[in-house]
């Protein structure tokens, strides 16, 4: 059964005057239905979808079986390329790039990250942005010697032959699985009705490949299920598994590498996976983990539209700003790649600067240019990402830190303990206290300690609030872009705080204690597990997926490489569970 939705309606105009509709028809999509995006995963969670374990006739499933864990596999539903897979997916395909990625239908994600599919239900508009993208690519690449002769190896003017040769070579490519006669024979009923309309051979093979790259099997990531009906889990094949693998680690399509493992059927086998891990993490197309996962995470795409107040702070210039992006993300990459814990995520002994956030940071100016790693022993930084300035800015406002967003940020990103939304009528009073003058006098007057012990006194504000401020105060000593300072309003910071409002043995003096205290919390650890998961899902897994993967980490101990290898291998990447449609 095919999950698309309202695809005959899809219209648009291509060379020759050639519809969408018609493209639809060759392609075998006229008359799919269905939708886009619904979280099957919660649906069937929520029927009581029963775990492997207790149906010992089902499919053997890979993966560990961590124990306690009842595992109920979520449903994924297809996922349609991001505006970033769309460009590595052309540029690895076909060499070529868009003009821009606006032009592309946006994103909708969820759960943090573009790629988590909420709703992709298609429209006319969302087909003529990729017909128009298509025709952009197929342009750029016969214009350009070298990648026209990439593409078509054969002689052109043998007309039908050469068409068929390159779709036959082509499609497999860009549809990520092998493709059947009938598929190609669709594509070269096309190309005969721009022949009777005049076409020249090349005009027959641009339209072919224009309606490939517009097709559904390219613009999604479609994995079939057996039965649609059977809600119980399964392996996904080889070919999409692959598809898995490298839109999770290289937001791209798979190479030939790894789709020659998948066409011997071997990608499955856990040492045969683990090894392609390994391999695609050393690529330097490795890199989308940073550019794409940890950059997505932690919210860099927020950084440069920060304004914090000119007079206060001239320094932070849109230069600047582009360093603390670089920084954070140079330092996931080092942790990656390097193999350090997971542990310095939050309490590393080093980072990275350039001599602009060396003087912001007020450590000694670095050798050379660029960013340089450099030591922070007996300075007043501390390591790890929440000493970074494209955190702490983030979660500031013009003038002041934000120990409130600070603290939300790291329960719900290292933690993985969101706080519940504020209560229905907090935002009419934050607009009134924003219009009341003899309100904001008093807040400037006051540290972030004393005006947020006045706004945890109503009980429905301590309930979240005595969770949230004693984290996020821990780090006060910070400024709102990120410079160490001691006194606020005239008085000196107390920094001293609790990571868990009712375990006093997680009290801390300042943030140096606090990122000592979440080095040792190996919660850290299972919150980054769940993150990946979830990137890796392109969804958000249920209960159960989370208490897996969970199980599958030995702590904060562990290396990010280890942690991303446990993902792949585990049983949620590897199965999926019918819709029960």
């Amino acid at each position: 059964m095919n999950t698309f939705r309202h695809c005959s309606s899809l219209k648009g105009m291509v060379n020759r005057h050639l519809s969408v509709a018609t493209l639809g028809a060759a392609l075998g999509l006229a008359s799919c239905s269905g939708e886009i995006g619904r979280d099957l995963g919660k649906e069937n969670q929520a029927r009581g979808l029963v775990s492997h374990a207790s149906n010992p006739g089902s499919e053997a499933l890979p993966g560990k079986k961590p124990e306690g864990v009842n595992l109920l596999v979520g449903t994924s539903v297809i996922h349609r390329l991001t505006r970033t897979e769309y460009a590595n997916t052309v540029r690895d395909l076909l060499g070529a790039s868009l003009a821009s990625l606006e032009t592309l239908p946006a994103d909708t994600g969820g759960d943090g990250f573009t790629k988590t599919s909420v709703s992709q239900a298609s429209s006319a508009n969302t087909l003529q942005a990729y017909e128009a993208a298509s025709n952009e690519l197929i342009d750029t690449v016969f214009s350009h010697a070298t990648l026209k002769g990439r593409l078509v190896t054969c002689d052109l003017a043998t007309g039908t032959p050469c068409i068929k040769s390159t779709l036959q070579s082509f499609l497999p490519t860009a549809w990520r699985r092998p493709v059947d006669a009938a598929e190609v024979d669709r594509l070269m009923a096309l190309a005969g009705t721009e022949a009777k309309a005049g076409g020249s051979a090349e005009e027959q093979l641009k339209l072919t490949l224009r309606a490939a790259l517009t097709s559904a099997k390219f613009l999604y990531l479609i994995e079939k299920d057996p039965d649609p009906a059977n809600i119980q889990p399964h392996k996904v094949t080889d070919y999409e598994l692959a598809s898995r693998l490298s839109y999770f680690l290289w937001s791209s399509m798979p190479d030939p590498d790894v789709t020659s493992v998948a066409a011997q059927g071997k990608l499955q086998d856990d040492a045969v996976l683990t090894d392609q891990v390994i391999r695609m993490l050393r690529d330097p197309k490795g890199v989308a983990m940073t550019t794409g996962f940890a950059a997505e995470w932690v919210q860099l795409q927020m950084v440069p539209p920060k304004k914090p107040d000119p007079t206060m702070f001239p320094m932070v210039t849109d230069a600047l700003k582009q360093s603390m992006v670089l920084q954070t993300m140079t330092f996931f990459q080092d942790l990656l790649t390097g193999g350090g814990p997971i542990s310095n995520l939050v309490a590393s002994d080093y980072t990275f600067v350039d001599a602009g956030l060396a003087k912001l940071y007020g450590l000694p100016a670095p050798n050379g240019s660029g960013l340089v790693k450099t030591s922070l022993a007996g300075t007043t930084r501390i390591g790890g990402m929440l000493g970074q300035a494209s955190i702490l800015m983030q979660f500031a406002s013009q003038v002041r830190p934000s120990a409130v967003k600070r603290g939300a940020w790291v329960l719900d990103n290292l933690f993985c303990a969101p706080s519940p939304p504020p209560p229905p009528d907090v935002a009419a009073a934050n607009m009134a206290n924003d219009m009341d003058p003899a309100f904001q006098a008093r807040v400037a007057m006051q540290t972030a300690r004393e005006h947020l012990a006045e706004h945890r006194a109503p009980a429905k504000c301590a309930v979240c609030h005595n969770r949230i401020d004693p984290v996020g105060l821990g780090l006060e000593n910070y400024d709102a872009v990120g410079q160490y300072r001691t006194m606020d309003v005239g008085k000196t910071i107390d920094p001293s705080g609790q990571l868990l409002v009712d375990d006093p043995t997680t009290k801390f003096a300042d943030a140096r204690g606090m990122s000592e205290l979440l080095a040792k919390d190996n919660r850290v650890a299972s919150c980054v597990g769940q993150k990946l998961l979830t990137f890796a899902l392109a969804r958000t897994p249920n209960d159960t997926e989370i208490q897996y993967v969970g199980g599958l980490t030995s702590g904060n101990s562990d290396t990010l490489a280890s942690v991303i290898t446990a993902v792949v291998t585990g049983t949620p990447f590897r199965v999926r569970s019918g819709a029960g449609l």
